[in-house]
């Protein structure tokens, strides 16, 4: 399974390894982690046309996956077309009149989206993924959020647009997570466009979400431009700029203790343009600390272990090749005493692929400016999928008055 975020028109954008890895059957489905063409309505949606003439020979090899991120929130009618359909077109009953009442196709709700690829992104995965029963799971009724059986690992597909889910999301997500069947898919991943925990994010925690889930920043050349200040800054009514800390914050805290109680292996998002992976994290109940895990292998207090781990690897892959990317990649392992549950950071244009069987699921990092894996990790569980909720280590949860 391939996994990348944030592709757009880009020398080293990872279609033509895409293309390649289809053709070869190196990957069998493809999940994009949102911002897909920067921008899609563009020039009268010509962006996105020619976005999707030329993903059209991979997607004809590997069904595709998209889920939704900012740039696809902001166009348009925000996110009401991933709940409905478009060009006021209802699927399986109901009338213009009438309002959504549960997860079902009986609501008869529209929307105002024209252009093409707003329409291949909601129709297309509405009367698929997420409509269609999974072999587990629950279905959604859109293409907001929903879960697919991709072999051997249960997906599930997110809209935190703006970064916190609502209720209708996490009534759903819970039901989807109560019904996965881990005899038949061993592994669970929880995806969004926003991560929940990422190197960049937690040293500028303090910085404007304004410029973090918007476009703003997508004008600057510079490293890290979702981390800028814009002059003026938005405030509420008291004075107070909304930062990246809180808007992190409210996700995690609705997120977080659904990830340990269902025993979500891991956590796949895009959005900040870079490659960041977190060693095992465990939420502890009683203090909602989320810190890395304490004895989380085979060896006790071997916390770098991903062996049986007791809790969730937190992987961004965001750069799947964005406008300007310049296929000059870099990695480093993080470091321990800045952030301790980091565990690899990289910049540049790349994209991810998963390899799953029963017991084992591998994560290769492949850089777009050829074919190279230059980072790799395997979960091992020879034991239980359903890990205990046992306390993390004894440093604090990684929220912002920590990160």
């Amino acid at each position: 399974i391939a996994a990348y975020g944030d592709l757009g028109h880009s020398r080293w954008s990872a279609m033509t390894n895409l293309k390649e890895d289809c053709a070869a059957g190196v990957i069998d489905a493809i999940v994009m982690l949102g911002d897909h063409a920067y921008d899609m309505g563009n020039a009268d949606g010509k962006r996105g046309d020619a976005y999707m003439n030329a993903f059209q020979p991979t997607l004809a090899t590997c069904p595709w996956l998209p889920i939704i991120g900012n740039h696809e929130g902001n166009d348009g009618d925000g996110t009401n077309r991933y709940s409905n359909m478009t060009f006021g077109v209802t699927m399986g009953g109901g009338d213009a009149t009438n309002t959504r009442t549960h997860y079902g196709f009986d609501d008869g709700v529209v929307s105002d989206a024209t252009r093409p690829l707003n329409e291949l992104l909601s129709k297309a995965t509405l009367v698929g993924a997420a409509s269609m029963p999974a072999q587990t799971g629950a279905t959604s009724g859109n293409s907001r959020f929903f879960s697919a059986d991709l072999g051997l690992v249960h997906w599930i597909a997110l809209d935190l647009l703006p970064s916190s889910a609502d209720d209708e999301q996490v009534k759903w997500l819970v039901a989807d997570l109560a019904a996965v069947d881990r005899s038949k898919t061993p592994w669970l991943v929880v995806s969004s466009h926003y991560p929940l925990l990422q190197f960049d994010a937690s040293a500028h925690l303090d910085s404007p979400a304004e410029v973090y889930e918007g476009e703003w920043a997508e004008s600057f050349p510079f490293a890290a431009p979702e981390f800028a200040e814009p002059v003026p800054v938005d405030t509420d009514a008291q004075g107070a700029v909304r930062t990246i800390g809180d808007l992190i914050g409210d996700a995690t805290s609705v997120l977080v203790p659904l990830l340990d109680e269902y025993a979500v292996d891991v956590f796949n998002a895009g959005h900040v343009h870079d490659y960041s992976t977190s060693y095992p994290m465990c939420y502890d109940a009683a203090t909602a600390a989320y810190a890395m895990c304490s004895g989380a292998g085979a060896a006790a207090g071997d916390v770098a272990s991903f062996t049986n781990p007791r809790g969730t690897v937190h992987i961004t892959e965001g750069n799947g090749g964005v406008p300007g990317v310049g296929g000059a990649n870099t990695l480093a392992p993080c470091a321990s005493d800045v952030e301790p549950w980091c565990r690899t950071h990289g910049t540049d244009g790349a994209y991810g692929r998963w390899l799953a069987n029963r017991t084992h699921l591998t994560y290769q990092h492949v850089e777009t400016n050829g074919t190279k894996v230059t980072d790799s990790f395997t979960i091992v569980k020879t034991a239980d999928a359903k890990w205990g909720r046992g306390p993390g280590s004894s440093k604090t949860s990684p929220t912002k008055a920590d990160m």
